[in-house]
């Protein structure tokens, strides 16, 4: 045991002085232990060695402990001594320099009791000669751990009836903060026999070693706070509401940051909290499901550090909020989804202990289920940025951008976040280091890196068409050419004249287009909007109305509001193919499917007026689009069936170059009255029925003895075509290639 000469009042130099201390008043009362428990062995007959079987030492420790409970001198030496201890780091604390013992302790909350025996359990690990003494007091092969039964038993003295049972209970901090290495409940010599080692990360921490505790390594990360809010690229008005909350030292806060994924949520923590403070970031659900969301408030605790609780969303934190629970019906079958088990009062009281700030980042704004007493609650939104800040952010990368790419033409097709722009340029950046014959990027690769970043679920909500077609590919009258043409330009031109030319400030809702394609079937309506998605550069993605409508009363709008969601996170055009099935006209209301039928028409004319993004709706007769929507719809395009002249020019392209096509009678295909997608069908059949011809066969015979297509296929692929509508034809319509036919 040693001495110390410093006065009650004087703070502790550092970690090790502190500890050091603990060990000299705990020494002081271990020495009182051993010396009644060694003089009583040393009493007992016929004992072959100092030490004693079990058996024989259970009563007279027993008698040791009553003799050490009534010894109040000893007692009132050890109350003096911790009470030193106690003035000397309340002084450390007013000074600023709380010890690291100190600081575990208020972390996790850990009685006086509860220290010692942490400090008790620590000591092997800091002198060699206690592992041989505890080794000798259990009668075991050196060096060893403390039981709980010998702590216990140093320790009963000044512990209250009952205190040193629940010290190691499971729910109480030892074992749920995980400051002792875990045991089960159930050991082969007892519970009390059961070995107590101090957690490796926390001895190391004591010690004075930094780092993130290795449990920890897959959840979470430590970093130091150096942002700013103008280094995160944020819209004005939310830049300066993260100055206020910077220069407010109100004290410790609960700040729920919310947004889309990118938009700043995430970073903002660095720019709120002081310079190169630690900001300890975690997985939400993952700390929750595996229960170490209180290892991790007793990091972030020793560490100092802010809390930044990512995902919150997706954790039973939200659970009630988000209403994605899938709707049970009778037929169902599978048993509904279940919420993980969440001890809600548990988390809020580490919460409310943990003495920091703490971040709660997710898309939608989160708030305690009460007041808490330890922390005042902030809320702040990071919207998806507007155009100006799209293009502001892509300025900052116009170096790595090719020939032909500017930022005002990223920032207004593709609606990313900060974040995303920032991937996208290092990604763009990478691919043009790769490589190295010196070959200049293109459109095509930035666009395919912005496309990339804009990646999102609705692949399983819809289906995504790869676009094949280009404006050399569709045969038009020249007004519907326009009109498309038109389309394209909305799409393209949205930033410059919605925010450049401040007519977003007049149209502040729905700044996205939807257009209307009308038309019979097969006059191109899909294959126009296959060329909008190649000229803008978006990805197209088709809705299968058979997936969305449903029976079952308000399904169908939660399944458009998936797509929706989805498709503003994907920066895709949007095709509802025969979107009257949907958009279509309300009926009066006569029962209560009348009424649930027009509730989903509602929603769809809300919904869509308050999208950013591309729509188009095909239908083959415009009539059925219900009026409100023909009012929210910006551009309308007319599809009709093709004049001959359209369809001779269509017959010229439809024949790939690569296709042996033999003689064909362009302006005689021409006369019949057929649409775009008919001609195609029947340039392919003809193509199927000259493969499969004899070689020999003078009918498919090119006059070089390979297969080609002719006449005679077309005209009965023609033919074919019309029976396949239910439209007659007479034969003699087929003159002069009547005998050709079949």
């Amino acid at each position: 045991m040693t001495g110390t000469d410093v006065q009650p009042t004087e703070p502790y130099r550092d970690t090790r002085e502190h500890v050091s201390e603990e060990f000299d008043r705990l020494e002081f009362l271990l020495e009182a232990y051993i010396e009644s428990t060694v003089d009583a062995r040393l009493e007992t007959p016929g004992a072959p060695t100092p030490y004693l079987s079990e058996k024989q030492a259970r009563p007279i420790l027993e008698r040791a402990r009553e003799q050490l409970t009534w010894n109040r001198a000893l007692i009132d030496e050890f109350d003096e001594r911790t009470a030193t201890v106690e003035a000397r780091l309340e002084c450390s604390r007013e000074s600023g320099h709380t010890s690291r013992l100190a600081r575990l302790r208020a972390a996790c909350g850990l009685s006086r009791l509860e220290t010692d025996l942490l400090v008790l359990a620590l000591a092997p690990d800091r002198y060699d000669n206690y592992g041989d003494l505890y080794a000798a007091l259990r009668e075991t092969v050196p060096p060893a751990q403390p039981t709980v039964g010998l702590l216990s038993r140093v320790l009963t003295p000044v512990a209250r009836e009952g205190e040193l049972e629940s010290a190691f209970a499971a729910s109480a901090p030892l074992r749920r903060y995980g400051l002792i290495e875990p045991f089960p409940e159930a050991h082969a010599g007892g519970w009390r026999s059961q070995p107590v080692a101090v957690d490796a990360h926390v001895s190391a921490y004591l010690a004075g070693h930094d780092g993130l505790d290795p449990a920890l390594a897959d959840v979470a990360s430590l970093e130091e706070a150096t942002a700013t809010a103008d280094s995160l690229a944020l819209a004005p008005e939310t830049a300066d509401r993260l100055v206020s909350l910077r220069d407010d030292v109100a004290g410790p806060r609960v700040y729920s940051f919310y947004g889309p994924a990118g938009a700043g949520a995430a970073r903002a923590p660095a720019a709120v909290c002081p310079a190169e403070t630690p900001l300890l970031r975690g997985d939400l659900p993952a700390l929750i499901a595996d229960g170490r969301f209180e290892r991790f408030c007793r990091e972030a605790a020793l560490h100092e550090a802010a809390v930044v609780l990512e995902n919150a969303d997706e954790s039973p934190l939200a659970a009630g909020r988000r209403g994605r629970h899938r709707r049970r019906r009778d037929d169902d079958t599978a048993p509904a989804e279940a919420v993980p088990a969440f001890d809600r009062e548990a988390f809020f009281e580490t919460l409310d202990r943990f003495p920091n700030d703490v971040f709660v980042i997710g898309e939608t704004r989160w708030v305690p289920d009460a007041e808490r007493s330890n922390h005042g609650f902030v809320s702040l939104e990071f919207p998806r940025p507007d155009y100006e800040l799209r293009r502001e952010c892509w300025d900052r990368h116009a170096e790595v951008l090719p020939d032909g790419v500017t930022p005002a033409d990223l920032a207004a097709v593709f609606d990313l976040t900060q974040l995303e722009i920032e991937r996208t340029a290092a990604a763009v950046r990478a691919l043009a280091e790769s490589r190295p014959d010196g070959t200049a990027l293109t459109r095509t690769d930035v666009y395919e890196s912005c496309k990339t970043q804009s990646a999102s679920r609705l692949g399983e909500l819809a289906e995504h068409i790869d676009p094949n077609y280009t404006w050399e590919d569709i045969v038009l009258p020249e007004t519907t050419a326009r009109q498309l043409r038109d389309v394209a330009t909305h799409i393209v031109e949205r930033g410059t004249v919605y925010a450049e030319w401040g007519f977003g400030r007049r149209f502040g809702r729905g700044q996205g287009v939807v257009a209307l394609f009308s038309g019979p079937s097969g006059t191109g309506k899909t294959m126009a909007a296959e060329i909008l998605a190649t000229d803008s550069g978006l990805d197209l993605y088709k809705i299968d109305l058979s997936s969305v409508v449903s029976k079952y009363i308000g399904e169908t709008e939660e399944n458009l509001e998936r797509i929706f969601e989805e498709a503003e996170r994907s920066n895709a055009i949007l095709l509802f193919d025969e979107a009257d099935a949907v958009f279509g006209e309300r009926s009066s209301v006569s029962d209560s499917t009348d009424r649930y039928a027009n509730v989903e028409v509602n929603y769809l004319l809300q919904r869509i007026e308050r999208y950013d993004g591309v729509v188009i709706l095909t239908t083959n007769y415009e009539s059925n689009i219900d009026d409100a929507f023909q009012r929210r719809i910006h551009l309308s395009v007319d599809f009709s069936l093709p004049e001959e002249t359209h369809r001779e020019t269509l017959w010229r392209l439809v024949f790939p170059e690569e296709a042996p096509v033999s003689d064909l009678d362009y302006e005689f295909l021409a006369t019949f009255e057929l649409s775009g997608g008919d001609v195609k069908n029947a340039a392919q059949a003809a193509a199927f029925m000259a493969a499969g011809a004899d070689e020999a066969s003078a009918a498919g015979d090119d006059g070089d003895g390979t297969r080609a297509i002719t006449m005679a296929h077309v005209v009965t692929a023609i033919k074919r075509e019309y029976e396949k509508k239910g439209r007659l034809i007479d034969a003699s319509r087929f003159e002069p290639y009547q005998e050709l036919l079949e």
